[in-house]
């Protein structure tokens, strides 16, 4: 159901809305939501009761997404799926919006993780859920790593120790913190990424 020009310029790690289960009259938040196609994929099971909304700071994706939209909406009769421009800290949604939030390979761009997932907890509802796909690694990447504009851009230099990732959710306030699954992502010079995605 998704036009190809979408599709196309889709990035990730994973895919987190495959792993949401979830129901009809949901509310369903994607952040860093490119051309859309996670909440496209959501569409359905979220039924015309329920609704999907992306947010991503690039409003040319945006655009691309809201176009996407049209043709998602044409082939399944009903349209639940909205977008909007925002930044991960500083989402443009009220308090308790959302029943689930995803986000696929972008809290590792952020230069303050811990204040996007104060973000996502504050729109989530209580017993809300939270799922993740995105690069991690065990031990902390070598500063050339890091600093690399290159590496950084291919969701590697933001990339947070697995264990820190974890007890920095706990912190905030998250609970029942667990893995999906995780899949060897890439290696560069000796050191290993993880594509990770957890509840």
């Amino acid at each position: 159901i998704v036009p190809d020009f979408a599709l196309n310029r889709r990035y990730g790690c994973g895919s987190p809305v495959s792993k949401a289960n979830l129901s009809a009259g949901q509310t369903l938040v994607d952040l860093g939501c490119g051309t859309g196609v996670e909440l496209f994929m959501a569409a359905e099971a979220l039924g015309n009761s329920g609704r999907g909304v992306g947010i991503d700071m690039t409003a040319g994706m945006i655009e691309l997404a809201k176009e996407a939209s049209g043709h998602v909406h044409e082939k399944l009769g009903f349209n639940n799926i909205h977008f909007a421009v925002g930044h991960l800290e500083d989402i443009p949604l009220p308090h308790g919006f959302a029943d689930v939030v995803i986000s696929n390979c972008v809290v590792n761009l952020s230069m303050n993780k811990r204040k996007v997932f104060s973000e996502m907890l504050r729109i989530l509802k209580p017993g809300g859920r939270l799922l993740i796909s995105d690069v991690v690694c065990e031990t902390e990447a070598p500063l050339e790593i890091r600093t690399d504009p290159k590496l950084s851009g291919e969701c590697l230099g933001g990339a947070l120790r697995q264990d820190y990732l974890f007890s920095m959710i706990r912190d905030i306030g998250f609970t029942d913190s667990f893995m999906i699954n995780r899949f060897p992502y890439r290696d560069v010079g000796g050191h290993q990424f993880f594509s990770l995605t957890f509840q």
